[in-house]
């Protein structure tokens, strides 16, 4: 995915920022000659779940970053939302999940981008922290919509995120489960199943 918002997720609308069909490494090189500093990035994963998930895509990442030229240093910490949050902290990139606490996309755009709890990457644009402000006030489609536009330009001008997937769970049931209801943002509603 190139979008903060989930599909699904109220609000959501699928504006095809960034090509995902492969990469333009001509594009890729030219964007990153000259602003590579160093040319080391550290990322951060997180222990102890680093092997299930984290470690596979962290090193997919240093592969790719490697054919522009950016050596990329994976780190398995533990504590990772307490360091991310620590001022100073040397990392360049970090690697965490973010599931929905309720089907609002304040919870993806405001959450983890205001405030210092989740705005682990520190962002910080007046105009951007302003029009989430005004739009997280507003109600109705009128405030979908708008969150669907702050979302576009979000990602066009300060990409303050790189997110990369969507979770796609599969839930299989038996024939003798009856009342199932499945929520976009929570997945299957536990409370409304029943037996047949």
């Amino acid at each position: 995915t190139d979008q903060i918002l989930p599909p699904g997720m109220p609000g959501y609308r699928n504006w095809d920022l960034y090509p995902l069909k492969g990469p333009n490494l001509k594009k890729a090189r030219a964007l990153a000659r000259g602003n590579l500093r160093q040319a080391n990035a550290s990322l951060y994963i997180r222990r102890p779940i680093a092997e299930f998930f984290a470690r596979p895509v962290a090193e997919s990442a240093r592969l790719n970053l490697a054919q522009i030229g950016l050596e990329v240093d994976i780190e398995e910490v533990p504590n990772i939302f307490q360091r991310l949050r620590t001022p100073g902290e040397p990392w360049d990139m970090a690697l965490i999940g973010w599931f929905a606490d309720y089907p609002d996309p304040f919870n993806f755009i405001n959450d983890l981008l205001t405030g210092d709890e989740n705005n682990f990457g520190h962002f910080k644009h007046a105009g951007f922290q302003r029009r989430m402000r005004e739009v997280a006030h507003l109600v109705g489609r009128k405030r979908l919509g708008a969150y669907a536009l702050l979302e576009r330009d979000l990602m066009r001008r300060a990409a303050p995120i790189a997110p990369f997937v969507v979770v796609n769970d599969v839930v299989f049931v038996s024939s003798s489960l009856g009342c199932f209801a499945y929520d976009a943002a929570f997945g299957p509603d536990l409370l409304a199943m029943c037996k047949k």
